[in-house]
């Protein structure tokens, strides 16, 4: 500390520390920063081991509760110490359940991957917090290379705070670094065998199935990620939002074999991609297109989907290949919203009657739901409505409403109990997979007619 208080230049700026990697100038003071450590004060109150306690106690904290959100694997706790040698030492501990601290030792023994993320957010959050960091360019190389997939997300965070005010450029080959999948946000860089020199594209669908690898594994399909370099079949695929979207029409279809043949049999041959949410869709949908398959988009029928579905349009996708959940009259529908509310509120209600046993649970009935559109008309679909009534009890320790676990039940009571789904459930999903048979295969009749007008229109004078 005597060194970093020296005026510059009269020490070695390079060795003041004591191998905490922590070893310029600007990151000391920028962690000083973010911990709203004052060295000056910290040097006046050191001969007072309460003082100085309490006050690197305080500024323990402020780094602590700074750091932890971006941390998203064990959570910890930050500690400066200063002892012995006037050495200020950055310690770390895991925090577990119970409140206790384990592993506790100096920052330069943690793993690479910790050791780079805090140096990554101490240096960009404290220069974005003095505003230092306003309207610039960022090159980044391979961010986040040595943290594990889960923690991979911490950095996208600070990325995202970071691209707020300033233009963000980075690099990587992990499908865990990869969230915005627009064109022109989203670049492809691969070499061209005839020239020797790099391409880069902006429609990354067209790059080749190597280069590929790593988007086609963050847009959620994995079956796509293993057959990249390879061929595959030429098989109709329909691409679906996710994972419950595919669970649920997988169940649906193998449970009406018997009572409606034709429609799960005309299936049998279909390839049902789940793409990592809807912005996925139309990317999925292009790279399958651009190698000649059949396809056919499925959206939620709601406002940011609709948006996502003209965007696709402007790349040539045509729009008789993309079909919308649609049931009866409802403005807007989820895949959810195709059961009978009565089902799906009953499958819901035996599964967190268990899973919060202990958290005064409540059944959900259609009248909390009407009661919830009424209250906030622009909620319509079932599932953000379910998502702010669990909103509403997180005095009760309910945490998020999860529809993947209810879809989960769902199906799991389709194929134990035959009589669980309604006749009006069955035909709402029957017309949703007539709509897509349709998308996939027009029929000839209005084919030929189209051809046939098409052959008689006469030849302009």
């Amino acid at each position: 500390m005597p060194q970093y208080l020296a005026p510059q230049g009269t020490t070695q700026d390079e060795k003041l520390d004591t191998g905490e990697r922590l070893d310029k100038r600007e990151t000391i003071d920028n962690l000083f920063f973010l911990a709203g450590l004052d060295p000056k004060r910290l040097e006046e109150v050191k001969k007072s081991p309460a003082l100085k306690n309490k006050y690197l106690s305080e500024c323990s904290d402020r780094l602590t509760k700074a750091l932890r959100p971006t941390w998203l694997s064990q959570p910890i706790d930050i500690e400066l110490v200063y002892d012995t040698g006037d050495v200020l030492w950055v310690k770390v501990s895991d925090v577990h359940e119970d409140g206790s601290r384990t592993n506790k030792g100096p920052l330069s023994r943690r793993a690479q991957g910790f050791i780079w993320h805090f140096s990554f957010f101490v240096n960009f959050t404290a220069e974005t917090q003095r505003a230092e960091l306003k309207d610039a360019v960022i090159l980044l190389d391979e961010p986040g290379l040595h943290l594990h997939p889960a923690q991979q997300a911490g950095t996208l965070d600070v990325l995202k705070r970071l691209a707020r005010r300033n233009q963000i450029i980075y690099t990587t080959h992990s499908p865990f670094m990869i969230f915005d999948y627009k064109v022109g946000n989203l670049l492809t860089v691969e070499l061209d065998r005839d020239t020797h020199l790099s391409t880069i594209r902006s429609t990354y669908w067209d790059s080749d199935p190597d280069t590929l690898i790593p988007i086609l594994h963050a847009l959620g399909a994995p079956e796509v990620f293993e057959d990249a370099s390879r061929s595959s079949t030429n098989r109709p695929v329909v691409v679906l939002e996710g994972l419950t979207d595919y669970q649920y029409l997988t169940t649906i279809l193998d449970s009406i074999v018997e009572r409606k043949p034709d429609v799960a049999h005309s299936f049998a041959n279909v390839e049902l991609v789940q793409a990592n949410g809807s912005a996925a869709i139309g990317p999925l949908a292009l790279y399958h297109r651009r190698r000649g398959k059949n396809v056919v988009t499925v959206y939620d029928n709601e406002p940011e989907a609709r948006k996502l579905a003209d965007e696709l349009k402007t790349y040539n996708f045509p729009e008789d290949k993309i079909v919308f959940c649609g049931v009866d009259s409802k403005a807007e529908c989820d895949i959810e919203d195709v059961f009978a509310e009565k089902e799906y509120l009953e499958s819901l209600n035996q599964l967190y009657q268990e899973i919060l046993k202990d958290a005064r649970f409540n059944f959900i009935t259609s009248a909390d739901v009407k009661a919830k559109k009424g209250a906030i008309p622009t909620l319509v679909r079932i599932v953000p409505i379910l998502e702010s009534i669990w909103d509403d009890h997180k005095d009760r320790n309910w945490g998020t409403f999860n529809k993947k676990k209810v879809c989960d039940k769902v199906c799991d009571r389709i194929y134990a109990e035959p009589k669980f789904l309604s006749e009006k459930t069955v035909d709402r999903f029957i017309e949703l997979f007539k709509k897509i048979e349709e998308a996939l295969h027009p029929p000839v009749i209005e084919a030929a007619e189209a051809d046939k007008h098409a052959v008689e229109r006469p030849e302009p004078a």
